[in-house]
């Protein structure tokens, strides 16, 4: 069978970028991340992963490439079944890497917090 029409594969998903204040060994971005930004393009990174994900409904599919560089955290991230199939990039193996910092030791003080969604019987 033969079309007169264009076959058109589109990717599934969205990509997202997030970098530091620094554009020093990245390899995602080509600019200092902002939270005034879109982080929907390497040259308009967001700055912070947590303000990423409070701006968007991310679905399966979608990929966050997280630069390297160095986040502090002033709270725990939350992440639960909302992103599932969502994946968050760092860094490849030999790269700078990305650490994200919660300089916070205190009991419930993490970066990640993973939350899980328990069902009732109704």
């Amino acid at each position: 069978d033969v079309s007169a029409t264009p076959l058109s594969i589109s990717r599934i998903g969205h990509t997202f970028y997030v970098n530091d204040g620094s554009t020093a060994g990245d390899s995602y971005t080509t600019a200092i991340g902002d939270n005034t930004n879109s982080g929907t393009r390497p040259d308009r990174p967001m700055a912070s992963l947590a303000a990423l994900l409070n701006s968007y409904g991310l679905s399966s599919g979608d990929v966050i490439y997280v630069d390297a560089g160095y986040y502090p955290q002033l709270r725990n991230i939350a992440l639960d079944e909302s992103i599932r199939g969502v994946t968050i990039q760092g860094p490849l193996h030999g790269e700078a890497p990305a650490v994200f910092d919660r300089r916070n030791t205190a009991a419930g003080a993490a970066v990640f917090e993973f939350l899980t969604v328990t069902k009732t019987r109704s």
